[in-house]
C-alpha cells in the first residue's frame, strides 16, 4: 500500500455487487508536502482484484491553482498490451481518463488501476492542494464495469523559505571589526 493512502470501500465488478470492504480501493500520494516546481504521483490502487475489469471512465478534480496535469498511465503489474488509458482534455481542473482491459485479471491481484502525475507550478501559492477521482462527479464519468468510489486526497505545497547564507567573506570582516573594537576599548 502506498503512503498517505486513504482507503475507500465498494466495488462493482462484473455486475456483481460486492459488499463493502471486499476490495478496498485507494488514492495514494507518493507525498505529503511537496514544493513549486515539483512532481506529484498520484495513485490509483485496487488491493484485491476479484473480478474482470473491462472498462471505467472516472472525473479527475485538481486544484489548478497550484498543479498542472502532466500524464496518466496504467500502474503496474497492469503494463501491458492488454490495458489502455485514455485521458481527456484537461479543462480548468478537471479532466476525464478512460481506462480499458481486455484481459483477464488474476484473482486476488493487488494493482494500481490508474497512476496520475502533476507538476506543482512554478508560483503555486502555499496551503492544501486537492486531489479528487471517482464516478458519478460528471456527467461524462461511467463505472458500469468497475465502480470507483469518489475518493480524495490533499498534498501541502510549502513555498521555499530557505535563507542565503551569508558570505564567508562577510562574515570574517564583521569578525575582525568586532575583535579590532574590543581590543581599542581595552588600550
Amino acid at each position: 500500500m502506498k503512503p498517505f493512502s486513504f482507503l475507500f470501500a465498494g466495488v462493482l465488478l462484473g455486475g456483481l455487487a460486492l459488499p463493502a470492504g471486499a476490495t478496498p480501493i485507494s488514492l495514494g500520494f507518493d507525498k505529503n508536502t511537496v514544493l513549486p516546481g515539483d512532481q506529484l504521483v498520484v495513485t490509483l490502487s485496487d488491493a484485491s482484484l476479484d473480478a474482470p475489469a473491462d472498462a471505467f471512465t472516472v472525473t479527475v478534480l485538481f486544484d489548478p491553482a497550484r498543479l498542472q496535469f502532466s500524464s496518466v498511465a496504467v500502474g503496474a503489474p497492469l503494463q501491458s498490451p492488454g490495458f489502455d488509458v485514455t485521458p481527456g482534455v484537461p479543462q480548468a481542473g478537471s479532466f476525464d481518463v478512460s481506462w480499458i482491459g481486455t484481459q483477464t485479471l488474476p484473482a486476488g491481484l493487488a494493482a494500481d488501476l490508474l497512476v496520475l502525475t502533476f507538476k506543482v507550478l512554478d508560483n503555486a501559492p502555499a496551503g492544501l492542494a486537492n486531489v479528487t477521482v471517482g464516478c458519478g462527479i460528471d456527467t461524462q464519468a461511467f463505472c458500469i464495469d468497475y465502480d470507483i468510489p469518489t475518493l480524495s486526497g490533499d498534498v501541502t505545497v510549502r513555498r521555499n523559505t530557505t535563507l542565503p547564507e551569508p558570505s564567508p567573506l562577510l562574515l570574517g570582516a564583521a569578525v575582525m571589526l568586532a575583535y579590532g573594537c574590543v581590543r581599542t576599548r581595552r588600550h
